[in-house]
Formats: C-alpha cells, sequence, structure tokens
C-alpha cells in the first residue's frame, strides 16, 4: 500500500490536494465586483492610515469613518501600515 510505507509523501498529497481545492473553490470570486467597492476609501486612501499617528488612531476609535466603525479591524490595519511604513523606510 502506497500510504503506508510513505506516510510523509500521503501528508504532502493531501495538502496539495487541499490547496488546490480551495483554489478551485474561490478562484471564481476574484470576478466578483463587491469585493473591492470600498477598498480604496477604507484602506488605501485613508489619511488616518497613512499618517500613522496616535491621534489618528484616536480618531479611529471615536467615530466612523466614513460611516464605518469597525475600531478593532482599523486598529489592525494601522499596525499593518506602520509595518509596511517602517519596512520601505528600510528598502530606502
Amino acid at each position: 500500500m502506497i500510504w503506508s510505507s510513505r506516510p510523509g509523501r500521503a501528508v504532502g498529497v493531501v495538502a496539495v490536494l487541499v490547496a488546490l481545492a480551495t483554489l478551485a473553490l474561490f478562484l471564481p470570486l476574484v470576478r466578483h465586483g463587491f469585493i473591492s467597492i470600498d477598498d480604496e476609501l477604507h484602506l488605501v486612501d485613508n489619511a488616518l492610515l497613512l499618517r500613522g499617528s496616535l491621534a489618528d488612531l484616536r480618531e479611529l476609535w471615536t467615530r466612523p469613518y466614513f460611516g464605518l466603525y469597525v475600531p478593532v479591524t482599523y486598529t489592525a490595519w494601522f499596525l499593518l501600515a506602520g509595518l509596511a511604513r517602517d519596512a520601505a523606510a528600510q528598502l530606502q
């Protein structure tokens, strides 16, 4: 039996099959327009995330940004934006 003689290989095969099935399942979502409706507004062009000051973070926690109040999510994006700024600064 192929599975019992090489258990490490079996795990690898199963992992690849799961990854391919996941890709096949979610790939059609790339063509759906609803995915990027407000990404630019809330992430790319959000000055509160781009500047990265503590006053900006406080602003994200005290009032909605364009009608969306999700302070924990914005805090995660705030921290990721800061890491990206630091990484970009090190590349220069």
